[in-house]
């Protein structure tokens, strides 16, 4: 049952075979008119196609499971679940980068002024987004670094979160135990515009660090203040300062 053109000996159902290069042509005259194959076996149907009413995009359908898994398109754009990308490489889903060493490079070659950056787009200013640092063996994010859910953009935190991989590390709730907090002046009228707090997601003041370290617990031991001024020169000529200004000199402050 097996048909060879080219060939006495054909290996597969259909076998063609030259001493040249080989191509298979299928073509379609009809305007906005599709060609393609189909591979299909008992549980999928694959089509692989020139989508002539989609601009001519080379498109890869699992027709079965209903989803458009890659994406061709004609100016050089490639779309993976996203039949209709805007960018060199639009995605829709997660993606994995795995390896002894997994780096992400972003290297500029143009003449802007930015070479290389990450955008996170949210489709509200209320939703949250940044970067995580995961345990994956504790199958836990530890730290994560953002914008807080509900925060209305306008907060940017760094810290711990034991939240399981379920959870969600940018939600209010779970951003409390924040080490640091930066709270940028926008054009919401909430209070607190361009404070900085640490230990604290809502900082009331310029500078807010909250603890709840005992200073008079032990006062001999640095860890039991809530501000530590250290110079690591062990010199009797070397001095720590703390300036309390209400002008704008700034001239001989410190000791």
């Amino acid at each position: 049952g097996k048909v060879g053109i080219g060939t006495p000996n054909p290996d597969d159902t259909l076998h063609l075979e030259t001493t040249d290069d080989t191509y298979l042509r299928l073509k379609s005259t009809g305007a906005n008119s599709d060609s393609g194959i189909k591979i299909v076996n008992d549980a999928e149907n694959w089509r692989i196609y020139n989508w002539g009413a989609e601009s001519d995009q080379l498109n890869f359908r699992a027709e079965t499971a209903g989803n458009d898994v890659l994406t061709l398109m004609k100016d050089g754009k490639v779309g993976i679940n996203d039949y209709n990308p805007t960018y060199n490489l639009d995605m829709i889903g997660t993606m994995r980068i795995s390896s002894s060493l997994a780096t992400l490079i972003l290297e500029g070659n143009g003449s802007s002024h930015t070479q290389g950056r990450v955008v996170i787009d949210v489709d509200s200013a209320a939703r949250g987004g940044g970067v995580y640092w995961r345990d994956k063996t504790a199958n836990t994010r530890q730290w994560f670094s953002g914008v807080s859910y509900n925060s209305l953009g306008n907060k940017w935190h760094v810290g711990y979160h034991s939240g399981s991989e379920g959870s969600s590390p940018e939600d209010a709730s779970n951003v409390a135990s924040a080490i640091l907090t930066i709270h940028a002046q926008d054009t919401h009228s909430d209070s607190g515009k361009g404070n900085v707090g640490i230990g604290t997601t809502s900082p009331l003041s310029p500078l807010h660090i909250e603890s709840s370290v005992n200073a008079l617990a032990d006062t001999d031991e640095p860890e039991s203040y809530h501000l530590l001024l250290r110079n690591p020169a062990n010199d009797t000529n070397e001095g720590v300062g703390l300036a309390f200004l209400t002008s704008a000199d700034t001239q001989d402050v410190g000791s």
